[in-house]
C-alpha cells in the first residue's frame, strides 16, 4: 500500500500535536521521516529537540495500519514507540 502526502502530513501533525502535549513545544524539528522495508505501513519520524543546554534524537514509530482501524475522535498514542539517542 502506497501512502499519500496527507497521509503522512496527518501523521506529522498528530505526532507534533502529541509532542506538545507532553511540554516539548517549538522546541523540535523534523529531520527525517523512514519507511521501514519489513513492515509496509510503519515509518519512523526523527525529530531533534534542542534548547541552549542539550540536544536530543527522538525516534517516533507511527504505524499506519493500526491507525487507520482507530476512531477519527479518539486518537492514541500508546503505539508510539519512543528511542531517544542522546548527542
Amino acid at each position: 500500500m502506497k501512502l499519500t502526502q496527507e497521509q503522512l502530513n496527518k501523521a506529522t501533525t498528530l505526532i507534533e500535536l502529541h509532542l506538545n502535549d507532553i511540554g516539548i513545544q517549538n522546541q523540535y524539528t523534523l529531520l527525517s521521516v523512514q519507511h521501514q522495508p519489513e513492515h509496509e505501513l510503519i515509518y519512523v519520524f526523527s525529530y531533534e529537540i534542542a534548547n541552549p543546554t542539550f540536544k536530543t534524537i527522538v525516534q517516533i514509530e507511527y504505524n499506519f495500519a493500526k491507525e487507520n482501524l482507530q476512531s477519527e475522535s479518539s486518537p492514541s498514542f500508546s503505539w508510539m514507540d519512543y528511542k531517544k539517542i542522546t548527542e
